[in-house]
Parts: structure tokens; sequence; C-alpha cells
């Protein structure tokens, strides 16, 4: 079973690998497996930025936070329109989009540069 938007060429026959030898081992490292959830997150990111470009409304949402380490991390979210114009059905989406660390509080960064 595939996702409903389009993966990258290699993804498909691992897919299909993994899903028709459950038993064979893997030996997968780290390394390639967070290359693919970099694929991954890449394609699903696209496809939401290509439904985003495609409507005429939107937002786009900033919030920071530090995390457990104390760096800040600021979270990107676009909340957009979806309009059908075929189906008349107008639809209000959220979508978060990445996160993004700091070193250092927003406020002292700005304020030094």
């Amino acid at each position: 079973m595939y996702p409903s938007f389009p993966l990258p060429p290699p993804l498909p026959l691992l897919l299909d690998h993994v899903q028709h030898n459950p038993i064979s081992v893997s030996y997968l490292s780290p390394t390639i497996q967070n290359e693919f959830i970099g694929i991954l997150a890449s394609s699903v990111r696209n496809k939401l930025l290509d439904d985003i470009k495609r409507n005429k409304y939107y937002g786009i949402l900033l919030h920071t936070t530090p995390d457990v380490g104390h760096h800040e991390q600021m979270s990107q979210v676009i909340r957009y329109v979806d309009a059908d114009y075929v189906n008349k059905r107008v639809e209000i989406k959220e979508s978060f989009i990445r996160f993004i660390s700091f070193m250092q509080k927003m406020q002292l960064a700005l304020n030094e540069s």
C-alpha cells in the first residue's frame, strides 16, 4: 500500500522488498534510516507546499519554545484555505512544515545583529 503522493524513484522498490520479505534480515544503518526519513519528509513537505501554492489565502505561524536542553526551537506552520470549486467545498487546513533550531534566545540574537 503506497501513499497518495508520488515517492522518489528508489523508495517503491525498497517498500516492495520490505513488504514481501518480512522475515529477511535488514542491515540498514541509522544513517541510511535517517536518509530515508529525510527523503520521505522532503516528499511530504513538497506535496504540502504544492497544495498551499494552489490556493489563494494562507498565513504563516511561527512559535518558539525552549527544548529540554534549553535551546530555542521555532515551529513553522502554515494555515491555508483549501477551496474546491468543483465540489463547492471550502476547508481550512493547518500543516506543520518544520522545526528551526536556535542556539540562543531569539530576542537576544535579534538585538545583537
